[in-house]
């Protein structure tokens, strides 16, 4: 195991005042200095320092002694050779000002009352005596000698702006190591890509570039990143790519994709889930096991064997990424620890397969919707069952599975529900029924909400992918043709207009709001196969969003990658 380095407090102060008094910030270089207790006390060059000193160019030294934090005796020294030099340059009114002013020397009035008294006396002289000036013999190069020595003692030199080559430093590593998602731009406070408003909700239905499967593999789930930058995909044969959200190329930055070591599993991947960092991604199995991935780095972090019994159809991470949600074949729900490694609570009472499971934006509720034809909200805090939302049913849906699920970021006491069948509707946490969103043709298969909540995008089982306004419940757009074959599923992009649907024998199509986009992406690339989040899982919006792109300034310096440090 690595050793810990320790750094000092006082050295990320001295770091940030070294900041402040490069970019000229003097005020509030004092204020921490006074607040602190803490001295920069560096120069750029000592030998520079101690020539200016030698040299009598009193200017600069003052300039640079002003942001340091020096013993008095030794700034007395020093002002007391400055008046002595104005006195023989007969500068008297300069040398009174400055004797009237500085902190130094209203301090040596009150400690060495004999010594301002004399240069007192050297300011009141007709003429300027050079013995009078130094009476112990000494003269003006010695005294400046002394002065500079004397200060010298308190000085050190650092390079210049260290804490950004710190920074970047700090970046290089974490992108050598994985820790950091790939881009141009970056957060460096929040160590990520840095916020990317949203786009307003448009209908998303034209087409605008694919990624391409080969024939021995297909794509059993799809999701985007949490930053939005990649499209991540899960196959029949286990295993899981990442690929370049713009291009839908496969993306070879990552050095694990580059020297072909693959995420998988044993069998097909059929959920997926990235924490709202962007860091970590969860990804389950036909066989009812979960792995915890670190996404940058492509290592497996945590395990979870037997999960659940049968496939695992849903993933969902909490907030800030310690616990991990998943609902499976097995009727139930549970919520994982990631530091533990252990099943830490299990929400039962389904009588089917539990198709999809989320949090409620506040955290402290889950909500599972199930094959029994019901959906359930559970209390975080004691597991228990807090409502049962039946979807009004035809005798043409009685018990028609619920399949999908989204709890709304923007509507966050509301759900959307889709049972298997012609209809969405959504549903107040009570059980109410706020709307039914009716398709013209079709049953719906698979949906998502846009990331305003404005809008939900849906397939259906004769190919079409359609899009509706969530609050009038009209069609927002002409429904777009999504494959000549079976479609089965779609995830949303999580800030932007744009969509990923996939199918066996389609692979996966992207989707996008704006006609140039379809140009611009038309990109398309071949798989192994890979992973990330089924129709279901995709569904239950539980993916939110890190922002893209990464370049990271400080007082107008641009850190990049690419600096030699």
């Amino acid at each position: 195991m690595a050793s810990a380095i320790e750094v000092e407090s006082a050295d990320v102060v001295r770091l940030v005042m070294q900041f402040l008094k490069e970019q000229g910030l003097g005020r509030s270089l004092s204020a921490l200095q006074e607040e602190t207790d803490v001295a920069l006390n560096t120069v750029d060059s000592i030998e520079g320092f101690v020539a200016d000193v030698a040299s009598g160019r009193w200017d600069a030294v003052l300039q640079q002694t002003a942001t340091l934090k020096l013993a008095p005796e030794k700034l007395m020294a020093l002002y007391e050779q400055i008046v002595r030099e104005l006195a023989e340059l007969r500068e008297l009114a300069t040398a009174r000002e400055l004797m009237r002013s500085a902190v130094a020397l209203r301090l040596l009035k009150q400690t060495a009352p004999a010594r301002f008294a004399h240069l007192e006396l050297l300011l009141k002289a007709p003429a300027f005596d050079v013995r009078d000036a130094y009476p112990d013999g000494s003269n003006k190069e010695r005294k400046r000698a002394d002065v500079a020595a004397m200060l010298a003692e308190d000085l050190s030199v650092v390079p210049p702006g260290r804490l950004l080559t710190l920074l970047g430093q700090a970046v290089k590593w974490q992108r050598h190591t994985g820790r950091l998602p790939l881009g141009s731009r970056l957060d460096v406070f929040r160590n990520a890509p840095p916020a990317r408003k949203e786009e307003d909700d448009l209908p998303t239905t034209l087409s605008a570039g694919a990624v391409s499967f080969g024939s021995d593999s297909r794509p059993t789930s799809v999701a985007f990143s949490a930053d939005g930058a990649h499209v991540i995909t899960g196959s029949h044969d286990g295993f899981v790519e990442v690929w370049d959200a713009e291009t839908g190329a496969l993306d070879t930055r990552l050095a694990y994709q580059s020297s072909d070591e693959l995420m998988m599993h044993e069998d097909s991947v059929l959920c997926l889930a990235t924490s709202d960092d962007g860091a970590v991604l969860a990804t389950g199995c036909k066989d009812g096991g979960i792995k915890v991935w670190d996404l940058a780095a492509g290592t497996c972090l945590r395990r979870f064997p037997g999960a659940h019994v049968g496939g695992v159809s849903s993933l969902s991470f909490t907030r800030d990424g310690t616990q991990l949600l998943s609902a499976g074949s097995d009727s139930v729900a549970r919520i994982h620890g990631l530091r533990s490694g252990k099943t830490i609570k299990e929400f039962r009472g389904h009588a089917s397969f539990v198709h999809a499971a989320a949090f409620a934006v506040d955290g402290g509720q889950v909500v599972t919707g199930s094959a029994d034809g019901t959906a359930r909200v559970w209390s975080m805090a004691t597991s228990d069952c807090v409502a049962t939302l039946t979807p009004p049913q035809s005798s043409a849906t009685a018990s028609a599975p619920i399949i999908a699920l989204a709890v709304l970021r923007r509507r966050s006491d509301e759900v959307l529900l889709l049972p298997r069948g012609p209809s969405v509707f959504l549903m107040t946490f009570a059980g109410a029924v706020v709307r039914e969103i009716r398709s013209p043709g079709g049953t719906m298969t698979a949906m998502a909400p846009s990331p305003r909540s404005a809008l939900v995008h849906v397939l259906t089982d004769d190919r079409q992918l359609r899009c509706f306004d969530l609050e009038s419940g009209e069609e927002a757009s002409a429904a777009a043709a999504a494959s000549e074959g079976d479609v089965l599923g779609l995830a949303q992009h999580p800030r932007r207009n744009r969509i990923a649907t996939f199918g066996s024998a389609c692979g996966v199509r992207l989707w996008s709001a704006r006609a140039a986009a379809a140009a611009h992406h038309g990109a398309s690339a071949s798989s192994a196969g890979a992973a990330t989040a089924t129709a279901a899982a995709t569904a239950t919006g539980a993916a939110a969003a890190a922002p893209s792109d990464f370049v990271s300034t400080a007082g107008g310096v641009t850190i990049t990658s690419g600096d030699t440090l």
